[in-house]
């Protein structure tokens, strides 16, 4: 008897051993999206008739699911009775209500924004460089300090020889937002050894390896005028570089304003030309006009005497 009793005890444990590699199966691979609540209801009354210990893994992935209704019951019927279960089903329940709320909120939002026509805008950005690298810090936001746009994801970042590419869409105040950065690169990069990833949310780290790696580039961009903020935080890591880039830019600037000097007088000596031709001919045709006066005047002389008058 002793022996029978001893192998119907294993025969029970190797049951329940498998019982409970079963549901978890169940939890975790067996549920089709076409199952229906009452479906699952009935596979939950079965798991706790069978007495077998319920894993916290079930109730997330009846949440996960969609499984509402179900989820509730087994933890009303299952977790809620069992005092150590209790507190971590809860609060499972809990995080998980959470985040449904905000996937919900954020569905409405994009929902009302897709009716709305999409803004196109160019993100904030500063450039940095080496000899051997150009760094850009590309911001999803309006200005460099304004806080980057959270729900916004990046659609296209491409890189070529010459040019930049980055666009990224997203909702901003219930407004869809697509931000678009695109530019000639003044001089060619190579696309093998360039790289990008995330810095921050919103924002985005490029290091684009230069062809010529030996050569510090004046300016960011080719036949552009627009003044790109330069990223001098970046002159800790690269000082010596930095350093002799901001000569050169503090000669490109005095350059400049040499040129604007020179431009300003010349437009100046230009004026003071113009001024001078225009009165020339003025008086020209002041001069004109007295002449012709004057000849008009000895012409009506002339005739009152050979012809007299009336």
């Amino acid at each position: 008897m002793g022996f029978i009793a001893s192998q119907i005890k294993k025969a029970v444990l190797a049951i329940l051993i498998l019982a409970q590699l079963l549901l978890g199966q169940e939890c975790f691979s067996q549920v089709s999206i076409y199952t229906t609540e009452q479906e699952m209801k009935h596979k939950v009354d079965q798991f706790i008739l069978s007495r077998v210990e319920i894993p916290m893994s079930c109730l997330q992935t009846l949440l996960d699911s969609g499984y509402y209704q179900t989820a509730l019951y087994l933890f009303e019927e299952y977790f809620s009775q069992i005092p150590e279960k209790l507190e971590e089903s809860f609060s499972l329940v809990k995080q998980k209500a959470n985040n449904i709320k905000r996937d919900l909120d954020q569905l409405q939002i994009n929902l009302m924004a897709s009716n709305k026509e999409v803004q196109v805008v160019e993100p904030a950005f500063q450039w940095a460089q080496s000899k051997s690298h150009v760094f850009l810090q590309v911001k999803l936001a309006m200005r460099l300090d304004a806080p980057a746009c959270l729900t916004c994801k990046e659609e296209i970042v491409k890189i070529e020889n010459n040019t930049f590419y980055m666009s990224a869409f997203g909702i901003i105040s219930h407004t869809p937002v697509r931000f678009k950065l695109n530019f000639s690169l003044c001089h060619p990069v190579s696309i093998v050894d360039s790289s990008w990833n995330y810095e921050s949310v919103g924002t985005y780290f490029f290091s684009l390896a230069k062809m010529n790696n030996t050569q510090l580039w004046l300016n960011l961009e080719k036949d552009s005028n627009r003044k790109v903020q330069i990223w001098w935080d970046m002159r800790e890591k690269h000082q010596n570089d930095m350093d002799d880039w901001g000569k050169m830019k503090e000669e490109e600037a005095d350059n400049l304003e040499k040129q604007k000097r020179e431009e300003k007088k010349k437009a100046k000596q230009e004026k003071k030309k113009a001024r001078l031709e225009q009165n020339r001919i003025k008086k020209e045709a002041e001069l004109e006009r007295k002449k012709k006066e004057e000849e008009e005047s000895w012409t009506g002389w002339f005739s009152k005497k050979i012809y007299g008058s009336d």
